[in-house]
Parts: structure tokens; sequence; C-alpha cells
């Protein structure tokens, strides 16, 4: 009898040290059983519990289900959020594995700075061979940037002087690859009710939206380079359809708007994160061009818009539109919907970027006139929006 006991001490003592090591025992086995008897919605959400309390075992289970939709439906940027959280409990096999999807370019396009970031968490966690990426990233961010030195992608002319608000603040105007350093919060994506698009007006986190797209927003998330952070609304204007919101962080790269009026035909292109769930969650480029001024539709009704023939689909909503010079022209707003009378076809309206000035001037936010006359080509001006333009996510 004494002996059983004595098996049954050291079985505890065993679990103990096991729960001691690694802060927690592992809900794995729990949320298994779940799956097995068909209670996915259950298993779920243990395992969204267990991710957020640090549970290594459950990280790399919930990621790998996410990724390849078994058991529950497929969602790689839930997946890529879930991967994340174990590189922040400092597993090593979660951090390379994001090193691996920001640098391979298979699901994402390649982003070497994050790849960088996650390979150095995994190699400074033990794991030996991220140094052979790590050297293998280095040579391509090398590569990266004497293509923007020789595009002039990351600076504008010394001779403009871009304008802004209030005055005595200065900044300099321009895009950058940087990747921001700041920590990223959790966005629970099963909470998410809907998706837009908006840009960055400075390198202090302010950025542009439209009303609608935040107005039923109980949280507000922007995914900016990759990176996801909590907004705040600074103030919104149904009228005109404009909002600005606050990320209290850095925006190194930040859109400038244009000086003069648009003007008919004039080419635009645009940056937005249209029908995130059916398409997939990267930026889409469009082009196009002012096909109406707007005139007779800078109303009470209406406010400062104009009409385009940029292709806009649903989650478009608050991204820029540029012009070759890479100045923001304004911000998409919406399409003119079938009716009983006729189908229309590619008539599209947008917030005049001088509606939106005017609300910044008024709410003391400070924005830059570019007054850039070049002339860049699609795949520079791309590149820029892809840098600049972020995506709005609501709960």
């Amino acid at each position: 009898m004494r002996y059983v006991n004595f098996k049954v001490i050291l079985l505890v003592m065993l679990i103990f040290n096991i729960s001691f090591a690694y802060g927690q025992t592992s809900s794995i086995e729990e949320v298994k059983k779940l799956i097995n008897n068909g209670k996915f919605y259950e298993a779920e959400t243990l395992l969204i519990k267990s991710v957020k309390v640090g549970d290594i075992k459950a990280i790399r289970f919930y990621s790998i289900c996410l990724i390849k939709g078994k058991f529950f439906n497929k969602n790689l940027p839930k997946g890529l959020s879930v991967l994340k959280e174990g590189a922040k409990f400092n597993d090593a096999i979660s951090a390379f594995t994001l090193g691996n999807f920001f640098s391979n370019g298979v699901y994402l396009k390649p982003n070497y700075e994050r790849a960088n970031f996650f390979y150095n968490i995994a190699f400074n966690n033990g794991m030996k061979k991220a140094k052979i990426n790590i050297d293998r990233i280095a040579t391509k961010l090398i590569e990266k940037e004497k293509y923007e030195e020789k595009n002039q992608f990351v600076k504008v002319p010394k001779k403009i002087k871009p304008k802004y608000y209030p005055p005595k603040q200065k900044y300099i105007l321009g895009v950058t690859s940087k990747v921001p350093s700041w920590k990223e919060d959790y966005l629970d994506w099963d909470k998410v009710t809907g998706f837009g698009s908006a840009f960055a007006i400075s390198n202090n986190g302010k950025f542009v939206t439209n009303e609608h797209v935040v107005n039923k927003c109980k949280k507000i998330f922007i995914k900016y380079k990759e990176k996801y952070k909590v907004a705040n609304l600074i103030f919104k204007v149904k009228k005109e359809d404009i909002a600005v919101i606050d990320i209290k962080a850095s925006t190194p790269s930040f859109f400038g708007f244009r000086k003069e009026n648009i003007k008919l035909g004039q080419e635009l292109i645009s940056g937005g994160y249209p029908l995130p769930t059916q398409l997939d969650y990267d930026i889409k480029i469009t082009t196009g061009i002012v096909s109406s001024s707007g005139k007779n539709r800078i109303s009470k009704k209406h406010g400062g818009e104009f009409q385009h023939t940029t292709p806009t689909q649903p989650g478009n909503s608050g991204g820029p539109l540029i012009s070759r010079s890479g100045q923001v022209i304004g911000m998409t707003k919406s399409i003119l919907r079938k009716t009983k009378e006729h189908v229309p076809q590619n008539v599209n309206f947008a917030v005049a970027g001088t509606s939106i000035k005017n609300y910044l001037k008024k709410y003391n936010i400070s924005y830059y006139l570019n007054e850039d006359t070049n002339k860049y080509d699609f795949e520079n001006l791309a590149a820029r929006l892809e840098q600049t333009a972020a995506q709005v996510i609501c709960y």
C-alpha cells in the first residue's frame, strides 16, 4: 500500500514539474476530445483562450488548422496572428514559420524586413538553422535598398518644400519600406464584422478613411505594413463621408495631397482591400481616370466629390486615389448600383481631396501638399500604395 502511494506521489511531482516548466499544462488533449465529438465551436473557443495565455502546443496546433483549413475554416491572416502570439512568447518554431511566410512569397508578397525580424527571434531562442535564412535575407535587403535608391523611391526631390498645418511643425515627406518597430495588438478574428481601407497622412499615426467604414465599429483596427494596431476615432463627418483615426504610433510612410484642383481625364491609381474574405487579404491596385469633375455634385447633399472610372468593390471604401505624381487626389467612396431602369457601367464616386483638406484644417490635423511635378510609372506608384495604404478592420 505504501509502495502504491509512493508511486502516486512521484506521478504528482512529475506532473507538477512539467507544469512548472511550461508555465501551464497544455489544453490540446481536451481540444482533440472536443473535435472528435464534433464540438468544433467549443474546441476553437478553448484554443483561443489557450493562445492568449501562451500555450505553445495550442498555438502551433491552432495555426496549422487555420492555415490548412483543417477542422476550422481556412483563414491565413488569423493563422499568422496566432503564430505572432507564439513569437511573442519566444517560441522558435512559430517565429521561424512566420519568417518563412514573409520571405518565400508563396502566400504573401515577400517582406524581408518582417522575415528578418522573426528569423532573429527564432535564432535567439535556440533555432540555429535560422541563421542561414538571416544571412540570405541580408542579401535581399541590400538588393532592395539599391533598387529603391536607384528609383528614388524613398526621397522626394530636395527642391520641393511641402506645405502643412500647423506651419511650425516639420516633417519629411516621402514613402519608405521601413517597418515600424511598435508592438502589434492582438486581433480576435472571430469578432470581426467588417472591412474597409484607409491611408496614412503623416508620420504620427493619422489615417483618413470613410465615415461609413467606421460608423458602426465598436473597436477599430488598422493593418499597416502587415502589422495590426488598435485605432481611435479622432472625428467623423457623415455628410462628406470623412473620418480620421489614430493608432498612436509611428507611420513612416504617408501621402501628401495635390495642391491644384482635379482635372477632367486625369489619370488615377487606387490602392485598397476589396472583398478580403472572397479574394485575399493583400492590397489591390487598379487604375482609371477622372470621368467627371463633380462640379454639379458639390452641393449640400453630396459635399465635395467627383466621378471616376477606377474599378471599385466593397472594401475599397476609404482607400486613396493618387495621381501619376503620387499625390492624393481623393478617396474612394461608393459606386452607382443597378436600378430597374439601367445597369451602370463603372460609375464610381470619390471624396475630393479639397474636401478632406478642409476638415483636416478645421480639426487642426497636420497634412502635406505634395508639389512634385514628376510622373512615375505605375509599378513605382503601386509600391508607394502598398507601403502607405492600410486596411480597416472592425469589431
